[in-house]
């Protein structure tokens, strides 16, 4: 067999590697792990409106259809609450077209505050109200947003 020698850098480096290899059994022998799991549930807020009380027909459009000066219509909407929390709902109209709708068109709903909670359906009534005065609207849209706020 061949004698084989080490220089000083050679012999430093096997030291070193000989002590890191000992250092990490040392530290295995020493040390244990614990995994601990972790479940819970996020708070969600959401609705959705469907058609029916079973909620099998969702919202996609309201259609008003031909509306009178004058009139008041309505659309009978049922609001789901699809969340994990109780929660209470709030209305928005925006994106009038054309933007001086929202003075002779109100559209309001006879829903009053009430706490709704997970899974619950109540029906709410839309109410459109067309001025006697409105004059150069032949067509109109708005988006109608509804917010849920959860109840604490």
């Amino acid at each position: 067999m061949e004698n084989l020698e080490f220089g000083l850098g050679a012999k430093l480096a096997i030291a070193i590697l000989l002590g890191l290899i000992i250092a990490g059994a040392a530290y295995a022998a020493i040390t244990s792990t614990l995994v601990i799991p972790n479940v819970g549930t996020v708070t969600t807020i959401g609705v959705e409106a469907y058609w029916d009380a079973n909620a099998t027909n969702p919202v996609e459009q309201i259609d008003w259809g031909t509306c009178d000066p004058g009139a008041i219509y309505n659309k009978t909407v049922y609001i789901k609450n699809s969340g994990n929390s109780p929660c209470t709902l709030s209305i928005e109209v925006q994106d009038w077209n054309p933007q001086n709708a929202s003075n002779y068109i109100v559209l309001a709903w006879n829903y009053t505050n009430q706490v709704i909670d997970p899974d619950e359906i109540i029906p709410i009534q839309f109410l459109l109200t067309i001025s006697d005065e409105i004059s150069g609207i032949e067509q109109f849209s708005f988006n109608l947003v509804i917010t849920a706020s959860e109840v604490a």
